[in-house]
């Protein structure tokens, strides 16, 4: 029995009107300083010197995956595929959501980064989802969000398990160094 597809109708979008779209976007100044990781406070109080030397020296050999302040943005990833399966459905560009005219500059800030460090770049793809935008914890900062819904409901289901979490609980019973970032 062949399975049910309800398919969303888009609007059609095109790279021209997008690129026609984003040439509003006003040139904001990207002034990056640097990332010093000997001006953190690295560890608990708890930690020796010693300890504390080694974590600067793992933040010293990553630096470049830091930003100072604002929207961090990492470098690209090269080589990663991701393919979606969602068998013989037709592509869904779904309608573009409204922004709050007060978080245009921000979200026009933020894509001019992505599109400067290479993280993101115009598409022809017959595909679109709208984006959301969510401000981080303390209301200055946003994240920017892409709704998939529409595209999961089209996804054939993975044949692989996925692991549990008491499965991957029971990995982390070796690791001595945890690192959270960006919870907000």
């Amino acid at each position: 029995m062949a399975k049910e597809v309800v398919l969303r109708e888009g609007i059609d979008l095109s790279t021209e009107e997008l690129e026609q779209q984003l040439a509003i976007i006003p040139e904001v100044p990207r002034e990056v300083e640097p990332f010093d990781p000997d001006q953190l406070d690295v560890g608990e109080d708890e930690l020796s010197d010693d300890e504390k030397e080694k974590m600067r020296v793992v933040l010293r050999k990553y630096r470049k995956f830091f930003i100072k302040s604002g929207n961090g943005l990492p470098p690209p990833a090269k080589g990663a595929v991701c393919d979606i399966d969602v068998g013989e459905a037709k592509p869904l560009a779904e309608r573009a959501r409204r922004i709050r005219p007060e978080l245009l500059k921000k979200l026009f800030d933020l894509l001019r980064g992505l599109l400067d460090f290479g993280l993101i770049t115009f598409s022809n793809s017959p595909w679109a989802s709208p984006i959301v935008l969510v401000l981080k914890k303390g209301g200055k900062d946003i994240r920017l969000c892409i709704d998939y819904r529409g595209i999961n409901e089209l996804q054939e289901l993975m044949r692989s398990p996925m692991p549990t979490l008491d499965g991957m609980l029971a990995n982390f019973h070796a690791m001595q160094w945890f690192l959270s970032l960006d919870n907000a």
